[in-house]
C-alpha cells in the first residue's frame, strides 16, 4: 500500500474490478502494536490493506469448522510454535511452486 497505490497507481482494469465488487464497511479493533505492525508491513505491498485483511478472512473461512474450534482450544503458549509450523509449511509449498 505505497503512496503511489493510495493515489490510484493501479491500472484502469484493476480499478474497474475493484469497483464492480460490492463491499460493506466494518470496524475492527486491534491492539495498537498489532495495528502499527500491520500498517508498517503493508506499506510495501502492491495492493491495499483491506485486500490483505479480506484475503486473511477468506482463508479463515476456508478452514474446516472443527479445526477452528480445536485451534481456539490451543493454549496461547503453544500457538507460537503452531504458527511457525504453518508458516514453514506454507513456505515449503510456495518454494515447490517456485514462488519463493
Amino acid at each position: 500500500m505505497s503512496k503511489e497505490a493510495k493515489k490510484g497507481d493501479t491500472s484502469d482494469e484493476d480499478d474497474a474490478k475493484i469497483r464492480k465488487v460490492e463491499r460493506k464497511a466494518t470496524t475492527m479493533y486491534f491492539q495498537p502494536s498489532i495495528f502499527d505492525d500491520f500498517k508498517r508491513r503493508v506499506v510495501g505491498e502492491p495492493g491495499h490493506g483491506y485486500q490483505l485483511v479480506e484475503e486473511m478472512v477468506r482463508g479463515y473461512l476456508a478452514i474446516r469448522p472443527d479445526v477452528v474450534v480445536a485451534l481456539w482450544k490451543v493454549p496461547e503458549t503453544k500457538k507460537k510454535g503452531l504458527y511457525r509450523a504453518v508458516e514453514q509449511a506454507l513456505a515449503d509449498e510456495l518454494e515447490k511452486l517456485k514462488l519463493l
